[in-house]
């Protein structure tokens, strides 16, 4: 079997930090999810919106680079239904990787507190200050996270069924 092409570095690198930051995201948001309103809880919550806004830059640098750098092919032995998955399940991460961050930056704009990119700028509200939005938004951007939670496991779960059941040489194309 000859190996697969690779992504280029760059889009290596992209998936790499964006995964981490993804995960490291929806871990912290979890956590804060748990904690009364406090000033210990608005020092997260401020890394989570950082991270946030992060993700949703990165996310539009992503598909740039994407748009002009097309993936490597699949190999020739992968089926019409695998292609149709993975092919369905990388376009909604990209257009969750966009509508998370935004949705909590909707969301902080509702609650009334501006979101602080790296403690540096700060970001114009998206709507005003409104409960009963604020209440709507927090489950949406709740909901959000399920399903990026959701995606990832179905995207890892290819990976494992790439690596351990087909013993192909897919999972080398990303590292």
């Amino acid at each position: 079997m000859t190996p697969p092409l690779r992504y280029p570095f760059p889009a290596r690198l992209l998936h790499w930090l964006m995964a981490l930051m993804i995960m490291a995201g929806l871990a912290l948001g979890y956590y804060l999810s748990s904690l009364p309103d406090a000033a210990d809880k608005q020092a997260l919550m401020t890394v989570h919106q950082s991270n946030g806004v992060a993700v949703l830059l990165l996310a539009f640098v992503r598909l740039g680079w994407r748009m002009g750098n097309p993936p490597p092919p699949l190999p020739d032995s992968t089926l019409w239904w695998e292609r149709a998955i993975a092919r369905a399940v990388h376009l909604q991460l990209y257009l969750l990787m966009i509508a998370l961050p935004l949705s909590g930056w909707l969301m902080s704009s509702a609650k009334g507190h501006s979101v602080v990119f790296l403690g540096l700028v700060t970001l114009p509200d998206l709507v005003a200050a409104d409960p009963a939005l604020f209440d709507t938004l927090k489950g949406a951007h709740g909901q959000l996270a399920f399903v990026t939670v959701v995606l990832i496991a179905l995207h890892l779960a290819g990976v494992v069924k790439h690596q351990l059941l087909d013993k192909d040489t897919l999972l080398a194309r990303m590292r």
